[in-house]
């Protein structure tokens, strides 16, 4: 993003991103380091958007 990457684009890339040590379940599941990252930054963007969509 630093460089002008769209968080659309990083979102894309990082989002369900999956390993062998998933932790939770439903919406609260996390399938990796990187996937919580995605979250966050699709929270951050539906936030800033007023909605409750994904980005």
């Amino acid at each position: 993003m630093r460089f002008g990457i769209p968080v659309n684009d990083v979102y894309s890339q990082l989002r369900g991103i999956s390993s062998d040590r998933a932790i939770g379940f439903g919406d609260n599941k996390v399938l990796s380091v990187p996937d919580p990252i995605a979250q966050a930054l699709g929270l951050r963007e539906r936030e800033k958007a007023g909605s409750g969509g994904v980005i």
